[in-house]
Order: structure tokens, then sequence, then C-alpha cells
């Protein structure tokens, strides 16, 4: 399964298993960026009190589920969680972006614009700095171990542009309901990419190694009626 990071309200099965207890081999899931944990909230490092326009979200599952909240917004340049009132922040650079806060998140006023964004020091609070990895790597998850956040990164052979690594199975939603979508078989990567591409809808794709393409959308989203490619004929109708 690959995600594309311009949206993320999909959910990946465990590493190892599938909806349905098992995954297929060779399939991969894409989705976030790593990041390097500070302490407080997100501000610039030479003012302490200036930031960008942002969005806070009540999210009482602590910093790993608040940062998968802005994980796939391109214009989240910092996130930090508040232990105090599980408050989640997702924080612009500028005063303009974002237009549109995520699902159940409400725009707040920025104080200005910052090139850069480091904890401010205030204990009870958790600053999560994304950061760059490898091209030719992949994040496959992350999980809260004791104090720490855990990553496993991985190398992929493919170009993933807008996309991140998940893990192996299929793509999910919160409720562990498989996404509907198109699939094909002998579909190169860039061809199984691009099907996802075009279309706002799509929430991700799959990806075998025996060039197996699985291309899945939101029910909810203008799901495509037609292929969107020649090359996915195949109609899976999902648990929707």
């Amino acid at each position: 399964l690959l995600q594309t990071s311009r949206r993320l309200s999909g959910t990946a099965p465990a590493e190892g298993t599938g909806v349905a207890g098992e995954a297929p081999a060779g399939v991969v899931l894409m989705a976030r960026a790593p990041f390097t944990v500070q302490t407080g909230f997100c501000r610039a490092p030479d003012n302490r009190t200036l930031r960008g326009k942002y969005c806070g979200c009540y999210t009482p599952l602590g910093p790993p589920a608040c940062y998968e909240r802005f994980a796939s917004e391109p214009w989240a340049a910092c996130v930090s969680w508040n232990s105090v009132d599980s408050m989640c922040y997702g924080y612009s650079r500028t005063l303009t972006e974002p237009e549109h806060c995520p699902a159940r998140c409400s725009p707040r006023t920025g104080t200005g614009s910052t090139a850069e964004y480091a904890g401010n020091g205030f204990p009870p609070a958790t600053a999560m700095v994304p950061k760059d990895i490898d091209d030719d790597c992949a994040l496959t998850g992350f999980w809260a171990l004791d104090e720490d956040i855990v990553m496993r990164i991985w190398k992929v052979d493919y170009d993933l542009g807008n996309y991140q690594e998940m893990g192996r199975g299929r793509c999910i939603d919160h409720g562990g309901r498989v996404f509907g979508g198109w699939s094909g078989e002998g579909v190169d990567f860039n061809t199984c990419k691009a099907a996802c591409d075009s279309s706002a809808a799509c929430v991700g794709l799959e990806f075998s190694e025996n060039s197996a393409c699985m291309v899945r959308f939101d029910i909810n989203e203008d799901f495509p009626e037609e292929p969107p490619s020649p090359s996915l004929q195949d109609l899976d109708d999902g648990d929707d």
C-alpha cells in the first residue's frame, strides 16, 4: 500500500498483517515523514512568541497521534502537543496558509511568518519538527516506546514522489474497512501512481513486486465509475 501525502484518511494494518490477517508478499504501504522531538510549543528559533497561522485539534492519544493528524499536510512545518489539555497544533510558516484545517480542527491566527521552527522550552508541550530522509529510504511507521518515539526506515526501489511508506497490507479506514478501487496486472509503478494522482478521491495505492496495482478511493469523495487508467480494469467494491 502506498498512500499519497496530500491526504491521510486511511490507517495501515500492522506490519505483517493484512485486513484479514495476512499480507500479500511484496505489497508495500506508504505515509508520514520522520521528525525531531523538542520540548515546548513550535515557535521561531530566535523569537519564542513568533508562529505562523496554525490549526488546533483535541487529540488525547499523545504526540504520535498528534503528528499523524498533520503528517499529510504540505503546509505543516511543525506540530506540537500539550499534555495539559491534550490539544494538538499544526503550524505553517506563513500567515496565509492553510486555507483549510484537517477534519475536526479549527484555524488559529499566527503572529508572523518564520522560515524555521523549534520548541520554545515550555515543559508540558512536545514539539515535533519534520526532517528530510534519504530519497532512497522511506519510513514504515513510528511508535511511542516509554518516553521515546521509535521509527523504522527501509530502502525502497521506486521514486515515491509525493507518497510515503507505511508498511505492508491494504488501504483501510479508521474503522478497519477496506477502501474500494480499481486494479490491474502487469502495471509499472509510475502508471499506478499516475492513476492515483489523477483523482482527488484517491486515498492511496497498493503495488506488489509482480507489478500488480490497486488504486483505492474514498467512496464519499466522488468514487470514479470508470477506470482511472486503461491498465486498471478490475473493480473492487471494498467494504463500502
